[in-house]
């Protein structure tokens, strides 16, 4: 991908380019000719190979030449979000992404995303989640357990056939029969 050749662009197109850089016509076509793009940030003329690409634009070139792209720092707005406040990059919305996500899970209300919650009562909902978790397993390992020795006083004793029935992995067939084992150790009277 190129500029234009001269003849394929109209010559008042040209004419007008040629004019916003302060040169003459005859000169602003030669450059082409040459294989050359104005640069529109350091204002010189380079080959195309200075240039990125960009297929948006009539010669799939970038505006501005490398070196030059290089020199200018990216300058990003910085804003303070109207929800909780915190300084961050322009974004949509004018929020940060936390409040956006709180925004949408809210569905989406006109009023704007609800209020942070305190990070004690986010905490405490944590440690009360991983403990219903946790009785949860419990709970459903105390059933799979009762279901296997069920399963094991009907004479099932292929493994995968095992698993299968429980919805388990066959690996932890085998675990539930050496607890098996175990609470039978137990029970047995020294």
């Amino acid at each position: 991908m190129g500029t234009n050749p001269p003849d394929a662009t109209p010559a008042r197109v040209r004419a007008v380019a040629a004019s916003r850089i302060g040169t003459t016509l005859t000169d602003y076509d030669q450059h082409l000719t040459a294989g050359e793009k104005w640069c529109t940030d350091c204002k010189e003329w380079h080959s195309h190979a200075a240039f990125a690409k960009d297929a948006s634009r009539s010669d799939g070139l970038q505006v501005k030449c490398r070196e030059a792209a290089k020199k200018r720092p990216r300058k990003h707005r910085i804003i303070t979000c109207t929800c909780c406040k915190r300084e961050i990059p322009a974004r949509t919305n004018e929020w940060c992404a936390a409040c956006f996500i709180r925004w949408d899970q809210a569905g989406r209300p006109a009023a704007g995303p609800p209020l942070p919650r305190p990070i004690d009562e986010v905490n405490a909902d944590r440690q009360a989640a991983l403990a219903r978790g946790r009785q949860t397993q419990l709970a459903m390992a105390a059933g799979r357990m009762e279901d296997f020795e069920f399963l094991l006083s009907t004479g099932e004793t292929n493994r995968s056939a095992l698993a299968r029935r429980l919805g388990v992995q066959p690996s932890t067939v085998e675990l539930y029969k050496t607890q098996l084992r175990r609470d039978q150790r137990k029970q047995v009277p020294a």
